[in-house]
């Protein structure tokens, strides 16, 4: 929720430019003979969605801001047709502006969400001036982590993290005594 001028176009051309440099949200999650494929797809349109409700009170854009947000947040994302991200722009008039981003876990943890923040505001400032982006490009893609994490699994590393965690949960483990609202069950 924010108030104050926008630049729509400054705010689109971001987030495009956000799912242009970060495959992970042009990817599509599909069963190829049986077997789950990760395909990263070249950049295509894509648009804001924009709701205009001007005219409301501070309670009803409260209210509808909440109804709008639960919503969409309820409706899925389909993982076989990216980008993996939605946003929405909830225009209340008089420069007052609930803005939404929806973006499946499968490819942004909450990590990636600051790092998509943080893009997202340096880059609607650069284009506002009419600058180009002031973000390098990116040299390792999710992809290449994935890679490297499958490759550490398929040499064996992990083995040795499971064999100490292992021993340092074997045997019974402790009771946390907490405050509860009812006893607690023996098993």
């Amino acid at each position: 929720w924010f108030e104050g001028s926008l630049d729509r176009v400054a705010l689109e051309n971001s987030i495009k430019e956000i799912i242009r440099r970060h495959e992970v949200l042009r990817t599509s999650f599909v069963e190829i003979d049986g077997h789950p494929k990760a395909l990263v797809h070249p950049v295509t349109d894509w648009n804001v969605d924009v709701v205009s409700l001007p005219g409301l009170s501070d309670a009803e854009k409260a209210s509808e801001f909440k109804r709008i947000a639960s919503q969409r947040a309820g409706r899925p994302i389909d993982l076989s047709r990216p980008p993996l991200l939605r946003a929405c722009l909830i225009d209340f008039g008089s420069e007052q502006y609930g803005f939404l981003i929806e973006v499946h876990h499968i490819s942004c943890d909450g990590w990636s969400l600051g790092i998509l923040t943080q893009e997202l505001v340096q880059l609607y400032t650069a284009f506002c001036l009419g600058q180009p982006s002031p973000l390098p490009e990116l040299q390792i893609q999710y992809a290449d982590y994935a890679r490297w994490h499958r490759k550490y699994i398929e040499n064996g590393a992990m083995q040795s993290q499971i064999a100490y965690w292992q021993r340092k949960l074997r045997g019974p483990l402790p009771t946390i005594d907490l405050p509860l609202d009812r006893v607690r069950p023996p098993v």
